[in-house]
């Protein structure tokens, strides 16, 4: 059969299919880069940027009131880490999501596992970021002087809309699983 004797809206589906298939292979690449990127800019901000910075960074003020060892600042790279790891490992899972879209298999559970993955670490690191910010001040501050510990909690609008958008997929990828599992179950009886 040549491609003019295909129907107009086959020829169109697999048009669709191929530019499915093309940006979910850019997709994949650029998840698995920021998941190598990452974690090498994190790590060369704190061990490379100045106290100031780091402190600024952390919305601390007058940082030359505290006391900082690069114990501290070891410390402080392992605790801002810890969400990001989260973050990577989700990056990994719709990384792996993309590769199947991009070898053409749109319904497929493994799939759908992986984008739930993806939205449970955006969750997960979206809770943990407050805490790791609150955990992050109290480090820097805690060899300052007399009642200059800080130790605060903040929920951000970006918290807020990252939950929001991990619950969405999340429903998202359930409302793909039951599809597939009908789908299934109308394929025993044909």
């Amino acid at each position: 059969m040549t491609e003019t004797t295909v129907p107009r809206h086959h020829r169109e589906r697999l048009q669709r299919m191929r530019r499915i298939r093309s940006l979910s292979r850019v997709m994949a690449f650029f998840c698995g880069l920021i998941s190598a990127v990452l974690p090498a800019a994190v790590a060369v901000f704190w061990f490379a940027a100045s106290w100031t910075n780091i402190f600024a960074a952390a919305d601390i003020g007058a940082p030359e009131r505290y006391h900082v060892t690069d114990g501290i600042r070891i410390l402080a790279f392992l605790i801002n880490i810890l969400p990001l790891s989260v973050l990577i490992w989700g990056l990994l899972r719709v990384c792996n999501c993309f590769s199947i879209f991009a070898s053409g298999h749109l319904f497929s559970e493994k799939a759908v596992r992986a984008l739930q993955d993806f939205s449970l670490a955006i969750l997960i690191s979206s809770l943990l970021r407050p805490l790791s910010s609150a955990m992050l001040k109290v480090l820097l501050t805690w060899n300052g002087p007399p009642n200059s510990t800080i130790f605060s909690v903040t929920i951000s609008s970006d918290t807020v809309f990252a939950l929001l958008f991990a619950g969405t997929v999340f429903v998202i990828a359930w409302g793909m699983k039951e599809a597939i599992a009908i789908a299934d179950e109308n394929e025993q009886f044909v």
